[in-house]
């Protein structure tokens, strides 16, 4: 490795946004309950498009459904949770998520886009959306409670 090489990485090094384990998995939930709101709050603004019988039962639907994704989600939360204890006390902010799923990030950006443009009633996509978001939320309880073993605060 040349001198002008070690000075770059030395300036990036220097540079690096790094926090504890224990700020990467409060910002891992904090981005999980922040999208979760805004796919509640979208969902809840399409439903008070529907009648009010036909909303009550898509709303209670996408919140039984919320139960199912909440432990799916809670599965990926403790997953991520394992990865961010193996990382050293110090890493880049933005490792607060793996790279495969920053991938599922994205696919779950298009699929939302998709089912947003699909001629698919905007009501009749609230269930999923409160099952997606509330799950996420539900999800996302797990990194507030997250303890690293061994990080200097």
């Amino acid at each position: 490795m040349g001198i002008a090489s070690k000075r770059v990485r030395g300036l990036l090094l220097r540079f690096e946004p790094a926090v504890g384990r224990r700020a990467l998995a409060r910002l891992s939930g904090i981005v999980w309950w922040a999208v979760g709101i805004g796919l509640i709050a979208a969902a809840a603004s399409w439903l008070a498009q529907a009648p009010g019988d036909q909303a009550a039962i898509l709303a209670m639907g996408g919140l039984l459904a919320s139960l199912l994704t909440g432990r799916g989600f809670g599965r990926v939360a403790a997953k991520n949770l394992r990865r961010l204890q193996s990382l050293p006390d110090r890493r880049c902010v933005f490792a607060f998520q793996s790279w495969r799923g920053y991938g599922t990030i994205l696919v779950m950006i298009a699929l939302g886009w998709a089912l947003r443009h699909s001629p698919v009633p905007k009501p009749w996509l609230a269930p999923v959306y409160l099952a997606v978001g509330g799950g996420l939320m539900r999800g996302g309880v797990a990194y507030f409670r997250w303890t690293p073993r061994s990080e200097t605060p």
